[in-house]
Parts: structure tokens; sequence; C-alpha cells
């Protein structure tokens, strides 16, 4: 079994249960919460590049 097909639903419940906490408790994320995805996407790119 590949690695994703077991590791993408931790992920994805992960994400869900933060959000989920966030809804919860009244947190509203602030633009550096937001701009972090951002930030976590140029890393990505960049040793995606290096890799290749």
């Amino acid at each position: 079994m590949p690695i994703s097909g077991i590791l993408w639903p931790r992920v994805d419940f992960f994400i869900a249960f933060i959000i989920l906490m966030m809804a919860y408790y009244g947190f509203v994320p602030t633009i550096a919460i937001v701009l972090l995805q951002l930030f976590i996407l140029l890393a990505l790119a960049t040793s995606l590049a290096v890799e290749l």
C-alpha cells in the first residue's frame, strides 16, 4: 500500500480537527496564519526545484 494512501487521511483529519477547534473556541485566524500557507508552498516549490 502506498504511503500516500495511509498518510493523506491523517493529514486531512488533522486539518479538519484544527478548523473544528478554531470554530469551537471562536479563534479568528490572523493574516499571518493565512500567509503561512504561501510560505509553505514556496518552501515546497523550492525543494521540488532543487530535487529536479
